[in-house]
């Protein structure tokens, strides 16, 4: 059996607590079904959460950290890695509590190595998944997420360890702070590791582009939705509307000028392409509207199942892209990105 990379996921741990809602609930409290509840003050959202303490189902969370969980999951049930055989490794921050506790036996029982900067004055990330008709409303706390350091990670992430890694992936999230962005920084300059990076909010973009293009440089590859590519067209400048146009022009920017970038629009094709016009269209395989329960992670999903194959030797991009779509099948029929019983 051929070694498999060792792929690295650097990003922000929640705790998800999932609940599920009637349409007359979220219009009594004021909320947008499929919305993340930005709008909500500190108080109205811990008020919001204790009435529907009752209800939740608890999972671990966070873009990058299910993106982690997936990959390798989907590495074990492909028989890549040999049993006991850890190939996937995360870095964040969580609180000295319950919910951080919760999160590191998570990750111990599913075979990741995990580096946790543990905050005694911070409560570990927490989000509120509120399903209606299977689309999610979200009220997120963010937490100790947020405080990530460059300092922790050169003092306890092992230098075995990063001496292992093939790649390093994070998302738009690790990099909203100045002191994010360092520890962004730090594992994208790591000499010889393919860095990859998730564009995650359109939203986001708008307040740290400035920031985060200088890093852009760094990255192999970027996944994207479209919603996040067109906002980087806007934020560049670019003209016109064509999707691929725009897939060009990053990859352009990206390292060595010419990187791979992926861009998902749900149920339709995935579009990859490089700067040399490389486009690829990848239909996604339908999935009865009846057997969908939480559309929650399917692209944290897609992620994990794209890298699962990655850089695996014999493997082509045709190859990622399906064991993307695969993975992202499998979690929208789950509630929450609960992996227990897959």
């Amino acid at each position: 059996m051929k070694k498999v990379p060792f792929g690295l996921f650097v990003g922000n741990p929640f705790v998800d607590a999932t609940a599920q809602v009637t349409e007359q609930f979220l219009i009594s409290h004021k909320l947008q079904n499929g919305s993340e509840c930005t709008q909500l003050t500190l108080s109205e959202k811990d008020n919001l959460m204790k009435e529907l303490e009752s209800q939740f189902v608890l999972s671990a969370g966070g873009a990058s950290l299910n993106s982690a969980r997936m990959r390798n999951w989907s590495l074990k049930s492909l028989k890549l890695a040999s049993p006991g055989e850890v190939r996937t490794g995360f870095v964040g921050a969580i609180g000295k509590d319950s919910h951080g506790e919760f999160l590191k036996n998570v990750c111990q029982r599913e075979g990741l190595d995990f580096y946790f900067q543990e905050l005694s004055n911070e409560l570990t990330g927490f989000c509120c998944c509120m399903i209606c008709k299977k689309e999610r409303t979200l009220i997120a706390k963010p937490g100790a997420s947020r405080s990530l350091t460059r300092d922790w990670i050169r003092e306890n992430v092992l230098e075995q360890f990063l001496k292992e890694v093939s790649f390093v992936y994070a998302t738009l999230f690790v990099l909203t702070t100045p002191s994010k962005f360092a520890c962004g920084l730090y594992f994208a300059s790591l000499d010889s590791k393919s860095f990859l990076l998730n564009l995650s909010s359109a939203n986001l973009l708008e307040h740290v582009w400035e920031r985060v293009r200088s890093i852009v440089s760094y990255a192999t590859v970027i996944f994207s939705n479209v919603s996040e590519l067109r906002k980087v067209a806007q934020l560049e400048g670019w003209g016109g509307s064509d999707i691929r146009d725009f897939q060009v022009k990053l990859s352009q920017m990206m390292k060595n000028g010419k990187g791979l970038v992926v861009t998902t629009q749900g149920s339709h094709d995935t579009l990859t392409a490089t700067s040399e016009s490389d486009f690829r269209s990848w239909p996604v395989p339908e999935i009865p509207v009846d057997e969908i329960v939480d559309t929650n992670g399917a692209g944290d999903a897609f992620v994990g199942g794209f890298l699962a194959k990655y850089s695996l030797p014999g493997t082509e991009i045709e190859d990622w892209v399906e064991n993307g779509h695969f993975c992202a099948s499998i979690v929208v029929k789950t509630s929450g990105f609960d992996l227990t019983d897959l």
